[in-house]
């Protein structure tokens, strides 16, 4: 869409907002300062947290805008500054919308035990993407069941599947 229109178009905020509502990618069309507008950036990370890719630095570097960005789609993690993929409210944010968001997660909190469990108790699927030496105590039998079940409850689990004893008496 954007990528067809004129430099006057790509500064129109009205119409740079209609075309990331409908394609998130657009953002990549936009002028530089739409780029910069955390309105635009939000809309299009709505449509598509890929998005996110194409903002401009200033946006990437607000803490509280990727938070709120994150918010409304965890896989924009992917596309946060390292320092914010270290930052334990924001992945945990991340992964309650995507469950899978843990995987774009600093090495040193995939690879946290306490952090770890706090995301597997918001969201069992963060489970696939933790670091795996680093949480299992033991194959243990009830390691493999606990593991195998949570396989068949496709990675949403219940309240009680997650709950800090069970995880803990496993991991």
């Amino acid at each position: 869409m954007l990528n067809f229109v004129s430099d006057v178009f790509r500064s129109d905020k009205e119409v740079v907002l209609v075309a990331v509502s409908q394609c998130g990618g657009a953002l990549r069309y936009a002028s530089d300062a739409l780029r910069s507008d955390k309105e635009v950036v939000l809309e299009a990370v709505k449509q598509n947290g890929s998005a996110l890719f194409d903002a401009s630095r200033a946006v990437k570097n607000d803490r509280e805008f990727m938070l709120e960005a994150v918010k409304i789609n965890g896989y924009a993690l992917q596309y946060v500054p390292a320092e914010l993929k270290a930052d334990g409210e924001v992945v945990l944010a991340a992964v309650k919308q995507h469950g899978y968001g843990l995987r774009f997660a600093s090495v040193e909190l995939k690879c946290d035990r306490s952090f770890v469990l706090k995301a597997i108790k918001q969201e069992g699927r963060a489970f696939f993407d933790a670091s795996t030496g680093t949480l299992r105590k033991d194959s243990s039998k009830s390691f493999a069941t606990w593991f195998e079940n949570l396989l068949l409850c496709e990675g949403k689990p219940s309240e009680d599947f997650c709950s800090s004893s069970v995880v803990e008496s496993v991991l």
